[in-house]
């Protein structure tokens, strides 16, 4: 059974180098029961529609959540160079 959004972390051990690999997806186990599904039915893309649809919202949301991180790590960065700014005033 695949995992909710809630039950998975969402953290790239990859992401700080500069990739990302599927592994480390909090999808994977989305687009893992889309390829299942797709064997078992013998590549009737329509008989899998509702994995390929509960992939696509799991991708969409870990995107949201990548910009969310990024637009924090951003501030902070914003933050840090206005203090050295303001000591330096």
């Amino acid at each position: 059974m695949a995992q909710t959004e809630e039950e998975t972390p969402f953290e790239y051990p990859a992401a700080k180098s500069g990739y990302q690999r599927l592994a480390d997806s909090m999808c994977a186990s989305y687009y893992a029961a889309s390829l299942k599904c797709l064997e078992q039915a013998n590549s009737d893309k329509s008989q899998c529609q509702s994995q390929f649809d509960a992939y696509k919202a799991c991708r969409k949301r870990e995107h949201q959540l990548r910009l969310e991180r990024n637009r924090a790590e951003s501030d902070e960065k914003i933050r840090r160079i206005v203090d050295k700014l303001k000591f330096w005033k």
